[in-house]
């Protein structure tokens, strides 16, 4: 199928206007939401976003919008396309430049606005599903739709969401090959720049720049060197030529699509301690990927890994998430622990075990080693995305 980019640039004859996703592709979006739907009951859908790596990509999923900061919705009716509202914050402009919403609005007061176009629909004694009503929409803004609209019977409407984008699509999986391919060239360029001596901050500003470059959209770098203690976002430090180093980057691609991505690195030869552990971060790896097929869990995989890690002395944490769904928004659908499903064939997995070490001074000086990547769910296990596998890095 064509490259994704393709689509990027693809505008209507005179207009200016762009899109991102192909018009099958919307089709089948709007046909799996307005299925739902109905079989829901629901009279329509508002989708709330926020500007962040939880909610934002809801927006741009039936969109092509991809708001950068506040609040904004889509409203979602049984027919036609769909209906986009923003606050003042950011304006109309950005938004108004994409070729699928073909009716823009602008208020101070969104949840008046989205109320309005219920009443305009004949909706607004309907009901109203809404995507974010348990973890995105803002009081204020829930309240304003209620009071539009007062005979309107609004419902959560998150999982029949959630569960329609856990499963990704040809073109969605493309999106996420697409961002990989970029993380390959993004590390490559970054690797000839990480050295003694250099700042973090100057592998912060230069992870950026050369994001940015490739079309990256909102580019979060994080990295830690031993002792490691806590992750730093770009200090003064500088760094020393003995020890390890960790580089965290997440940031979705030009269609929107997220990766997260750790790589470790050592000036010369890595130390024995080092070397011992990744061998067990590729054993719980292999293992964890053997497990990620339709019908398991993540409760499944973790438990899969905690039994490679037992053997080799360690754990992983019970608090901190090992494993989320990832797609047009960095964390969705599911996430271990917390909010744990069955997976599906074609979803895909952010994997990074958070791994617990009985002994302090050991943590310090291997904690941060790992690998994070992107896993496709398939029938015969988890496919990596991005690398097939990956090592610590002399550089």
């Amino acid at each position: 199928m064509p490259i994704s980019t393709t689509f990027i640039d693809r505008g209507d004859p005179g207009s200016g206007r762009y899109g991102i996703t192909s018009q099958a592709e919307r089709d089948r979006r709007l046909a799996a939401l307005r299925s739902g739907m109905n079989v829901a009951g629901l009279s329509a859908l508002v989708v709330s976003g926020r500007s962040d790596l939880r909610f934002r990509g809801r927006v741009l999923y039936v969109s092509d919008i991809f708001q950068f900061t506040a609040d904004c919705f889509v409203v979602l009716t049984p027919s036609g396309p769909p209906i986009f509202v923003a606050t003042p914050v950011v304006g109309l402009g950005q938004a108004s430049r994409t070729n699928w919403v073909k009716d823009f609005r602008m208020s101070a007061k969104p949840g008046e606005a989205i109320g309005q176009v219920l009443v305009e629909h004949g909706l607004a004694t309907g009901d109203i599903g809404i995507v974010g009503l348990r973890d995105a929409i803002a009081a204020v803004h829930l309240n304003e739709i209620s009071a539009t609209v007062p005979d309107a019977r609004l419902q959560d409407a998150t999982t029949l969401f959630e569960s329609i984008r856990q499963v990704k699509s040809e073109e969605e999986i493309e999106n996420l090959r697409h961002t990989s391919r970029i993380f390959r060239k993004m590390f490559g360029a970054l690797e000839a720049e990480i050295r003694p001596g250099i700042q973090e901050a100057d592998i912060a500003g230069n992870a950026s720049r050369i994001a940015k470059l490739h079309g990256c959209r909102d580019v979060k770098t994080a990295m830690a060197f031993t002792p490691f203690e806590a992750v730093s976002y770009g200090s003064p430090k500088r760094v020393e030529r003995d020890g390890l180093a960790m580089v965290w980057i997440e940031t979705p691609g030009p269609t929107g699509y997220w990766l997260e991505l750790r790589r470790c690195y050592s000036f010369g030869k890595p130390p024995e301690n080092a070397r011992r552990y990744w061998e067990v971060v590729e054993a719980f790896w292999e293992e964890g990927l053997s497990k990620m097929r339709p019908g398991a869990s993540g409760r499944d995989v973790m438990q899969a890994v905690g039994h490679v890690l037992k053997k080799a002395g360690y754990s992983y944490s019970d608090t901190n998430y090992s494993i989320h769904g990832i797609g047009a928004d960095a964390i969705e659908g599911m996430w271990y622990p917390g909010n744990d499903r069955e997976l599906k064939a074609n979803e895909v997995l952010s994997f990074h075990p958070a791994i617990l070490f009985p002994d302090p001074e050991e943590a310090r000086q291997l904690s941060f080693l790992g690998m994070t990547d992107n896993v496709l769910v398939t029938d015969g296990g988890g496919v990596r995305l991005t690398y097939e596998t990956d090592r610590i890095i002399e550089l």
